[in-house]
């Protein structure tokens, strides 16, 4: 009974839901809400009511403005169930943060998405031209999951950071963690060859934050690896074709922004329509939104007014978590996801957090990424798994020293 309610159980029911949403969603909202039950019986006496109670508040200011644009005639909590797993961020946080991690976390957690990469990776090398071609084209890679390409890119980013922290505290026992060091580097090649530019722009984003606050000084002394590991990183984004497919297909989206050129079929040029859509509807009406039931007539409305040459088939959502926040229910809803991130920021002195909070944010500038189950659980996950103490020497300074 007592392993039943243990922070391990809740970690590995967190994790279970993680690898199970590639190919059960319905069994991933399973598990989360074992993770979450587990987690009350454990700290229900110490319950973080106050920010529970913050993002239970944003909940229903989104279903009151929602009932207001509908003329005070629906009250509709639909629209709030996407986010619901997210209430739970700092009961998990609580409980996962004195939990010492084992190998049969880090396998629940790591494994999914190796079998995962493996498969696709395999799948791209036997059909190598044909989907060289296609990511040349704006087009994702296929991949064993059923989970959407930028969210997966996002799940290899959070496990990536995750396995990559627990390598970093534990680098004097790395000889003991040679297995997890083999994971990381196979999910870290596949994630190069299958992901989508969002994810690989948030895993360095993350990374660039590791180097800013603690990396630097092992950089420094251990510069002829760190230069090594540069060069070979170069070299990989020369000859891997879909690394370099991505580059000269982000170079061509661009040129087309810039200089006017053809936005239908361009990934990053119809996102650059959906922003100015929005933003043009934004501009009347700033406060509250259009709610969510006119989103997509507001759209269709925003390219209208901007004179978007995009064909309507091709016009896209806003691809920006912030923007399509902003476009529902107006600037003041932002008042609550930026007090979380000072709260968090000010409030939980972790690298791991700081890194969480880097890859969420740069995500979200290119996805609306907190729009599908999988993106949810991603996030849920990485903010929930940034508390733990890694190894023994869990605080920032001790391994900058």
């Amino acid at each position: 009974m007592q392993f039943l309610k243990s922070s391990n159980l809740a970690a590995i029911c967190l994790a279970l839901a993680l690898g199970s949403v590639h190919f059960a969603p319905a069994l991933a909202s399973i598990f989360t809400g074992l993770s979450v039950v587990i987690g009350i019986s454990q700290i229900k006496h110490s319950f973080p009511w106050k920010s529970t109670l913050l993002i239970l508040s944003s909940f229903l200011f989104i279903v009151l403005v929602n009932f207001k644009h509908s003329g005070f005639a629906v009250l509709d909590f639909n629209r709030i169930v996407i986010y619901a797993p997210l209430l739970f961020v700092p009961l998990l946080f609580m409980v996962f943060k004195p939990l010492k991690i084992n190998k049969l976390i880090v396998y629940f957690i790591a494994l999914p998405p190796l079998w995962i990469v493996i498969a696709s990776v395999l799948n791209y090398f036997n059909h190598y031209e044909f989907l060289s071609q296609m990511v040349l084209e704006s087009k994702p890679l296929p991949l064993f999951s059923s989970v959407y390409h930028i969210e997966f890119s996002f799940i290899l980013t959070s496990v990536l950071l995750f396995l990559g922290m627990f390598l970093w505290r534990n680098i004097q026992e790395l000889r003991s963690n040679r297995d997890v060091l083999v994971i990381f580097i196979l999910l870290f090649l596949g994630m190069h060859i299958l992901s989508a530019r969002t994810g690989l722009l948030s895993f360095w984003m993350s990374v660039g934050v590791w180097a800013a606050f603690e990396g630097h000084k092992y950089i420094k002394q251990h510069w002829k690896i760190a230069l090594l590991g540069v060069l070979t990183l170069i070299l990989l984004a020369f000859v891997t074709p879909s690394i370099k497919n991505r580059v000269l297909n982000t170079t061509e989206d661009l040129s087309a922004v810039i200089n006017g050129g053809d936005l239908n079929h361009k990934s990053f040029g119809q996102r650059w329509e959906a922003w100015r859509a929005s933003l043009a509807i934004i501009e009347n009406h700033r406060a509250w939104g259009v709610g969510s039931a006119r989103k997509e007539e507001a759209l269709i409305q925003g390219h209208q007014m901007i004179g978007s040459q995009v064909d309507i088939e091709n016009q896209v959502q806003p691809h920006n978590q912030w923007i399509q926040w902003v476009l529902e229910w107006g600037v003041v809803f932002l008042v609550f996801p930026v007090f979380l991130l000072i709260w968090g920021l000010r409030t939980q002195q972790s690298i791991m957090v700081y890194m969480s909070f880097m890859a969420i944010f740069v995500a979200t500038q290119f996805e609306s990424l907190l729009e599908r189950q999988s993106g949810v659980l991603a996030v849920l996950f990485l903010l929930t798994v940034s508390g733990i103490q890694f190894s023994k020497n869990s605080k920032l300074s001790e391994n900058s020293q």
